[in-house]
């Protein structure tokens, strides 16, 4: 086996096998469904998600599941943890993605606080990259937080795929549109600006307070970004625009970014201690008195 990711132990009602991979604990518990920690008959571990059951009592949430599914095992991206294994049919259905180690973009700012100007400059190209290749696909991605990237040995990396409306604790990351069924590339240009601010800033540009709350901030109010890198303040901004329409699509952004994700920007120039300034000021306080009293001679 590879790097064991970290769990905590299954409960009362966690199956112990999903299909053809077994089950060794938990890894993250959402509105989405739970995440295990799951290995297959060859030793390889896969993070597992069985669906909530009021997800699955949707009507219509099969169908769309399969089709999503369908879409996305398309997808070839460095920036995106392939889909293993998924059955709509099952009681529950679930879905199995490549187990990608490494903190997540949450824990990295919950431990450390924001991330470095040039780490979030890289995080930003590369999550556009990946989304672009997903839209490519003719997919979406409709749940992307700061829990869902995952920063690995080789750089960031999507591993929150959903297929449905977004649950209700992604409030914040997601486009309020999300949460009434509409889908589409220019809506996930929204999650990207927000995951981004966070990494920059450990805040959601609008908080988050709740679908409704997030709503009414993003329509008549401005996002918070103080503290996010000048350089990439107007590109979010434009992914958080109130009309999905007035957004960056994913790969111009990308293409833009490419070139910006790599060197940080130069250290700006130290201001001259107090100190130092009152020295200054004195020494030309005395050119002044000089020159006063060489002209009264």
């Amino acid at each position: 086996m590879n790097e064991t990711p970290p769990t905590t132990p299954l409960v009362a009602g966690d199956p112990p096998r999903v299909g053809p991979y077994l089950l060794h604990g938990r890894m993250n518990t959402g509105g989405s469904g739970v995440t295990y920690a799951a290995s297959d008959g060859h030793g390889r571990w896969a993070a597992l998600t069985v669906v909530r059951e009021e997800h699955v009592a949707v009507p219509g949430f099969r169908s769309r599941f399969a089709h999503h599914v369908g879409l996305v095992r398309k997808v070839r991206s460095p920036g995106l943890a392939p889909i293993l294994a998924a059955d709509q049919s099952a009681p529950r259905p679930w879905f199995a993605t490549a187990y990608v180690p490494g903190p997540t973009v949450r824990d990295m700012v919950a431990t450390h606080g924001p991330m470095p100007g040039g780490q979030v400059r890289d995080l930003a190209a590369r999550i556009a990259a990946a989304l672009a290749d997903v839209h490519a696909a003719g997919a979406v991605y409709p749940n992307l937080t700061p829990a869902g990237v995952v920063l690995g040995p080789d750089g960031p990396v999507l591993t929150g795929f959903e297929a449905h409306v977004a649950a209700a604790d992604s409030a914040g990351w997601v486009d309020p549109e999300c949460f009434v069924g509409r889908l589409s590339s220019r809506i996930d240009m929204f999650s990207w600006g927000s995951v981004v601010a966070f990494a920059a800033t450990g805040r959601a540009p609008f908080g988050t307070d709740g679908p409704d709350t997030v709503a009414h901030r993003h329509e008549n109010g401005r996002p918070d970004l103080f503290g996010v890198p000048r350089d990439l303040a107007g590109p979010i901004a434009a992914a958080l625009a109130p009309s999905a329409d007035d957004r960056p699509d994913a790969a111009g952004l990308a293409r833009a970014l490419s070139g910006s994700a790599a060197p940080p920007p130069p250290p700006a120039p130290r201001r001259p201690s107090a100190g130092l300034l009152v020295a200054l000021g004195a020494v030309v306080l005395v050119v002044l008195i000089l020159a006063a009293l060489a002209l009264a001679l």
